[in-house]
């Protein structure tokens, strides 16, 4: 298979949280650093945060545009480690990496899809 082509992210999909958009009205250009927000709570000190940005193509299948993962002990900075509390909600940061694609009109954006593990 080539590596250029969109592969289905069903199997991933299967055991996270997605959040999916309406079909874009109009082409859109996305660049740079997307960033994913959210508030959650972990029931484990130490928790990992990872999140993809997806196109949904017409056909339904998802091409992955950026991902990120995020060590929850490191949420406010790289060198504070900070465990979580179990129970505490908490508001999460995570900067994907860096992504340039022009999505047609017809493609749905899989905004945030995400899991976090123990």
């Amino acid at each position: 298979m080539t590596p250029l082509l969109p592969v289905d992210q069903g199997t991933e999909a299967s055991s996270a949280l997605v959040f999916e958009s309406e079909p874009l009205t109009e082409a859109v250009e996305i660049l740079g650093f997307p960033e994913f927000e959210v508030t959650l709570a972990s029931d484990k000190p130490v928790a990992i945060l990872s999140a993809t940005l997806s196109l949904v193509l017409e056909d339904s299948a998802a091409a992955d545009v950026s991902y990120g993962i995020l060590n929850l002990s490191h949420r406010y900075d790289d060198l504070d480690i900070s465990p979580m509390v179990p129970g505490k909600p908490e508001t999460a940061r995570l900067k994907l990496r860096s992504c340039g694609q022009r999505p047609s009109k017809a493609a749905r954006g899989s905004h945030g899809k995400g899991q976090a593990a123990a």
